[in-house]
């Protein structure tokens, strides 16, 4: 004979309804954490643009001009770098929009440059090193101030030069053998600092308060790098000219909270099976009885932790809306079991099992290299203790009342 109520058949057929109900429930929050994930880089992008964005040195031009001996022209002489040094100490400030903030960065960039220049005059071309121009090839919303320039002892200030498309330069005097240029600039930007080495020997030494940069930003990692809580000190030596490879380090958030969010969802399925599981078995063992709707509400309120996290993040840090998302889910959800259940025990066994679940999800996130790795192991776990504890059961009669011989006294 059939249970008076539901098979176990059928009841794990509603079950598995449920869990298809809230995967798209699972979907519906991805999207919403996908919105706020887009609507969190707009307004770091926005901050970044408004402080300069990155800061680039593209390239530092040399270049002496002459005349054509024959026709009346101008002569230009690019001038090779021989040595290029630079030295950058930069402060960190957050920026806020809204609820949402983002790392810029002030400071100044000091570059030493070396170069010797031979007379290169010849029967085509007469040069005049007394009339060159230095030129910064870097975007004039990275700069504070005009840039100072030393030309042997010898102070100017740059400005724009139109016929260099708008670069930033100075016309200035050179000479003949070493000249000695020092290049002074206060800059501001954000997202990411970088350097091009244009000289034939270059050294870069960055010193700043962030205390998590990343240097693979660039193609060339540091020689030396010192990173502590308060910020870091790296530096380059770098023996050629690269123009192609530039070096620096970009901002790292050390806790990207919508990856820890998105990792935390794709878990999501799991915080609806194991509650399931660990009810079922309580139906199987404890001798109770739950409706399908009971899965529902049980599962809809797993699924709300996540929205508990999302919303709670945004506002404090993750760790606490993750303390606050977890317990106020487990309370809820034990709570409601052993009102329905009429039994404690099944309430504190549920508790028991969501302390299990999320202090596993908490420590998967925190160890990205080693997640994987840890959701297959517990997923075994779960697993094993399923085989386990449902080893004598016997499936094929549950959900069938047992038959009962005749008394033969009352024959």
């Amino acid at each position: 004979m059939k249970n008076s109520k539901h098979g176990v058949g059928l009841k794990i057929l509603f079950i598995g309804i449920i869990v298809l109900i809230l995967s798209i429930g699972l979907l519906v929050i991805r999207g919403l954490l996908s919105s706020r994930e887009y609507t969190y880089r707009s307004a770091v992008n926005d901050i970044s643009q408004s402080a300069g964005s990155t800061f680039v040195l593209r390239d530092l031009d040399v270049t002496i001009y002459g005349k054509h001996n024959r026709y009346s022209s101008i002569a230009e002489l690019d001038v090779p770098i021989s040595s290029f040094d630079v030295e950058a100490d930069l402060k960190t400030s957050m920026r806020h929009i809204g609820i949402y903030s983002a790392p810029v960065y002030t400071g100044q960039v000091v570059a030493k440059v070396k170069l010797n220049y031979e007379n290169k005059d010849n029967d085509e071309f007469t040069y005049s090193p007394s009339q060159s121009l230095i030129c910064l090839d870097t975007d004039n919303t990275n700069l504070t101030k005009h840039p100072i320039i030393k030309v042997n002892g010898t102070e100017y200030t740059a400005d724009v030069i139109q016929k260099k498309d708008n670069k930033i330069g100075v016309y200035c005097p050179l000479v003949e053998g070493e000249n000695e240029i020092e290049v002074l600039m206060d800059i501001r930007g954000a997202e990411t600092f970088m350097i091009t080495p244009v000289g034939g020997q270059n050294s870069l030494q960055i010193t700043c308060d962030w205390p998590s940069p990343g240097f693979t930003i660039g193609k060339l990692l540091p020689d030396y790098r010192d990173i502590t809580d308060q910020g870091f000190t790296a530096s380059w030596n770098i023996p050629f000219s690269s123009k192609d490879n530039r070096v620096g380090f970009r901002y790292v958030q050390s806790v990207d909270l919508y990856k820890l969010l998105e990792r935390s969802i794709t878990y999501g399925f799991l915080f609806i099976i194991v509650p399931f599981i660990v009810m079922f078995l309580f139906e199987l063992f404890a001798n109770v009885n739950l409706h399908p709707m009971n899965y529902l509400l049980c599962g809809a309120a797993c699924i709300v932790f996540f929205l508990l996290l999302m919303a709670f993040s945004e506002h404090v840090s993750f760790t606490a809306s993750y303390i606050i998302g977890s317990c106020g889910a487990a309370i809820l959800v034990s709570t409601y079991l052993s009102s329905v259940t009429k039994q404690l025990k099944i309430g504190l066994g549920m508790m028991g099992s969501f302390i299990i679940l999320y202090v596993y999800l908490f420590f998967s996130l925190k160890s990205e290299d080693y997640a994987f790795l840890i959701g297959a192991v517990f997923i075994f776990i779960i697993l094993a203790l399923v085989m386990f504890f449902t080893r004598n059961v016997d499936w094929s009669s549950l959900g069938k009342k047992k038959e009962t011989l005749p008394d033969p006294a009352q024959s």
